[in-house]
Order: structure tokens, then C-alpha cells, then sequence
């Protein structure tokens, strides 16, 4: 699709959107796209990022039902118009990211699986990218592949809003400050409508996008993090650079980063990758933290990594 197509923002046809209850009551709302069993090549589990939801995903729905892949989705609690955890749904928060950890567990044994309980493709984009290590780590049989885009595998120094340390938010959290944003953030970022200067596309109308779906709908958008959020963050990246949690990764796994990252860190995801056997690792020259919102060259290039993953593993030699 070429960046300024009018159709980004048409739902791909053949799927739904529902609502389904995590454990503890909250709702979660999904989306599922099947692809007919005689023509189908796999089932794709597509992880969003903070403050994302499915709608802003159609054109990515769109190209993996093209490659004849099911996809299933879903907003995380506290984001797009599934239920918010502190009764504020601009606020961006939740208290351990076990909460998603055990919202996807259940999404996929009750939705994923009833459609096909067969082994499943992952792209999670940052912190998606992040739970979907997260999820195969407790799940290794269930997870046939890993395409983890720019992940939140180690944030830039910089992107830490006021140098704020793991200890920092922790100590914050423990003296009542857990609902409260980050300091200098405002309630709502309508700063993110200026396209000139931001960190995460150089594709104006893909840029576009998320206000536009805000302007439609208000009860998409999500705020800054609370200092909750952000001590959970720091806990959960903290995991996953265990030595015995590295061990226990199986699954291939492909890390697609962006080489003008300026929210995660491309040197970390490297680094990361280069202690397992199983990863892969590709920099995509130019592009910024959001590559499946990137212009259509920069796409075409992380797609043109993302097939050549998945035939490998489809289809070995």
C-alpha cells in the first residue's frame, strides 16, 4: 500500500472484533482474521506496542492476510477500548506486567486455540515484542517463530523521562505515587499531532494515523505512563536478561530493528541477539521506532526479512 492510500483506515474484510473477559473481569477487546484452512499458511499473533490498538494495524493485518497468514490481535488492558486498570483510561498503567502476560496467556488458549491449536507465528512491535519473548519463554511449544520489531529489549537513557531510575520508580511506587504520571508529561500528548521532529516514522500519513482514529473515537487514546507502569517495565526488561532466561529461549527468533531508533536501543537488541544461537538480526537502514509504519521502502525491506524468516522455518531445506 502506498503511504497515502485512503483505505489505511478500512478494517481488512473477513474478520471481527469482540470482547472477551480476563480473568479478574476486566475486558479485553480482540480481533481475529481467518484464513480458509485449504488456503492458509499459518496463524500470525500480532503483539502491539504502548498506547497502540488494533485499528491502527489494519495495513499490517492487511499484508499478513496477503501472505494467507490468520491473525489475531488484541488491545492490552489499559489500552485502546479495552478496560483501563486505575479507572483513568489516559493514564498509561498497570501494575506487573504478568497482568499481560496473563491476559495473552489466556487469549490465546480460548480464542487462538479455538480457531487452530497448532503452533503460531509472533510479531510484537516494542513492547509487544517484549511480552512475545516474555510469552514463549512460558510457552515454548506453543510458539513456531519470533518476529520481534524494534523491541523494547533496552530503552535509550535519554528516553527515560526525567533520568529516571529502576530504584527511582520503585521508591516512588512504594510511598503512593503509583497512579501518578511521570513528571512534565501532560494528561493527553497532544503534541504527538506535530509530525515534524517525532521519533517514530518518517511517513506522514502513517503518522497520521493515530490521531485520526483518536479524532473518531476519544476512548482510544492513552496518556504518559504512571510511575507504576514504568517500575514494572524496568522489572520485566530486568527478567529477560537473566542468564537462565536467555537459556531457556527455543523458538527462532528474528529481531527486525530500526537504525534510526530513538525510543529502544538497536545496539542492545544486537548485543541481545548475539548471546543465543537461535536469533537473527536485521537493521533496517533509516528507519524510526514505528518500521511497520515506516514509508513503503522501509517496509518493503522489513517484509522482505520477515518472508524470508518465515519460508525457512515453513518450509526448510
Amino acid at each position: 500500500m502506498i503511504s497515502d492510500d485512503p483505505d489505511l483506515m478500512k478494517q481488512p474484510p473477513g474478520g471481527t472484533i469482540e470482547v472477551m473477559s480476563a480473568r479478574d473481569g476486566s475486558r479485553l477487546r480482540y480481533g481475529v482474521w481467518p484464513v480458509p484452512i485449504a488456503d492458509r499458511r499459518g496463524a500470525v499473533l500480532l503483539l502491539h506496542g504502548r498506547t497502540e490498538f488494533i485499528e491502527k494495524h489494519f495495513e499490517t493485518i492487511a499484508d499478513l492476510l496477503a501472505r494467507r497468514f490468520s491473525v489475531f490481535t488484541l488491545d492490552w488492558r489499559g489500552q485502546g477500548l479495552s478496560d483501563a486498570m486505575n479507572g483513568n483510561p489516559l493514564k498509561g498503567h498497570v501494575r506487573d506486567y504478568d497482568e499481560y502476560l496473563d491476559d495473552l496467556d489466556l487469549f490465546v488458549r480460548i480464542v487462538v486455540h479455538r480457531e487452530d491449536n497448532l503452533p503460531f507465528f509472533v510479531l510484537g512491535h516494542s513492547m509487544g515484542a517484549h511480552l512475545a519473548l516474555r510469552y514463549e519463554h512460558l510457552h515454548p511449544e506453543a510458539v513456531k517463530g519470533m518476529i520481534m520489531c524494534a523491541p523494547m529489549i533496552k530503552l535509550l537513557g535519554r528516553r527515560v523521562i526525567g533520568v529516571l531510575s529502576q530504584i527511582a520508580s520503585r521508591s516512588l511506587v512504594a510511598i503512593g505515587f503509583r497512579n501518578n504520571y511521570i513528571p512534565g508529561q501532560a494528561a493527553y500528548w497532544e503534541a504527538r499531532r506535530n509530525f515534524e521532529g517525532n521519533p517514530l516514522t518518517s511517513d506522514p500519513c502513517r503518522y497520521k494515523l493515530t490521531t485520526d482514529w483518536i479524532d473518531r473515537n476519544a476512548n482510544l487514546a492513552v496518556g504518559p505512563p504512571t510511575f507504576s507502569w514504568l517500575s514494572a517495565m524496568f522489572r520485566s526488561i530486568a527478567v529477560t536478561h537473566q542468564t537462565t532466561f536467555r537459556a531457556a529461549i527455543i523458538t527462532p527468533v528474528l529481531i527486525v530493528a530500526a537504525g534510526r531508533d530513538s525510543v529502544v536501543s538497536t545496539d542492545g537488541a544486537k548485543e541481545y541477539s548475539e548471546r543465543l544461537p537461535g536469533f537473527e538480526f536485521v537493521s533496517i537502514d533509516g528507519a524510526q521506532h514505528e518500521i511497520l509504519h515506516e514509508r513503503d521502502d522501509l517496509r518493503d525491506a522489513f517484509w522482505a526479512a520477515f518472508d524470508q524468516f518465515v519460508e525457512e522455518i515453513l518450509s526448510p531445506s
